[in-house]
């Protein structure tokens, strides 16, 4: 599995796959729409101005990633890896996240303010 750290990335759409292992790494003006983050693992990550509506998130690690100005519709994160799990949203854009029958227990996030 690759292994990226402190990288800053742009423009990258649904084609571009993003698998291995993303520890401080920045997303930026990314139109992630239908895309399939399967297996992957962000850690201390930021997501700015993204579009990740509908992304398949399948055992995917979310250890305090932050999303600023982001498009999030239909996102099951109950397929997520459920283990450190942590999300920080700032000013999302439109936000409809599916957590049926996740353990929230280990879930653990906060919205930091919300445009209408």
């Amino acid at each position: 599995m690759s292994y990226f750290s402190n990288q800053h990335f742009q423009h990258l759409n649904s084609s571009d796959v993003l698998t291995g292992e993303y520890d401080a790494c920045t997303f930026s003006n990314c139109n992630f729409a239908t895309a399939s983050f399967q297996q992957a693992s962000f850690e201390n990550c930021l997501f700015e101005d993204c579009d990740l509506s509908n992304i398949k998130v399948v055992k995917v690690n979310f250890q305090t990633v932050r999303f600023v100005r982001c498009k999030m519709l239909g996102i099951a994160f109950a397929a997520a890896n459920p283990f450190l799990l942590n999300f920080i949203w700032s000013i999302v854009s439109w936000i409809t996240a599916i957590f049926t029958n996740f353990p929230s227990k280990n879930l653990g996030f906060s919205i930091l303010k919300s445009e209408r």
